[in-house]
């Protein structure tokens, strides 16, 4: 993830728990830091960075210059965390296929709520969220498709689902414009409707 909004430096996370910033463009890494646990996942909060750890099954906040711990919140059989700097929370989803809940995260008061997953009209899961840089909305997967929620003072609240995008080939997950404007679901094969074979639709 960038690791602030002018772009001079990314925090990477390896798979074992290995943090290092890396200053852009010259690639030279300016702090490193081992947390001795696996990491799941990896985004950016305006609190700083939010880690999903699955064997703690929590997820943590670390300090983006100091790489100290600053909270850990426990969320049962945590998998996925998205987050954005524009605001404090995150949303996080679990390993669970059935996807019936979200949890979300107050940062700044190291507090999680549960959120049922709406299932009227249809079923939605809630695989891999994705939050948008702005904060105010979040993608998902589950099935072919994707769906948009939006997201405003700590709440989320369904909006639509999009037609069939992926069929069959192994999806990459959701993607969004570092301006906020655009989304797209690639996959191996390009989506579903798309004029051409291997062709993404944006």
């Amino acid at each position: 993830v960038w690791a602030d909004a002018k772009g001079t430096a990314v925090i990477i996370a390896d798979g074992n728990g290995v943090l290092r910033r890396v200053s852009f463009p010259d690639l030279h890494t300016v702090k490193q830091a081992d947390l001795e646990r696996k990491v799941n996942w990896m985004a950016m909060s305006a609190e700083g960075i939010v880690l999903s750890m699955p064997d703690q099954q929590q997820v943590w906040l670390v300090d983006p210059t100091t790489f100290d711990v600053k909270i850990k919140v426990d969320i049962a059989k945590v998998k996925h965390v998205a987050a954005s700097p524009a605001h404090g929370f995150a949303v996080v989803s679990d390993r669970e296929w059935s996807n019936t809940k979200a949890f979300i995260i107050d940062l700044t008061k190291g507090s999680a709520v549960g959120w049922p997953i709406p299932i009227e009209p249809k079923f939605i899961g809630f695989h891999d969220p994705v939050m948008t840089p702005d904060g105010k909305y979040v993608f998902t997967t589950f099935g072919d498709s994707m769906h948009r929620f939006t997201f405003k003072d700590g709440t989320l609240k369904f909006d639509e689902s999009s037609k069939q995008l992926i069929g069959g080939a192994l999806p990459v997950g959701v993607q969004v414009s570092p301006d906020s404007k655009f989304v797209c679901h690639p996959a191996g094969g390009g989506n579903v409707g798309a004029p051409k074979p291997y062709d993404i639709l944006v």
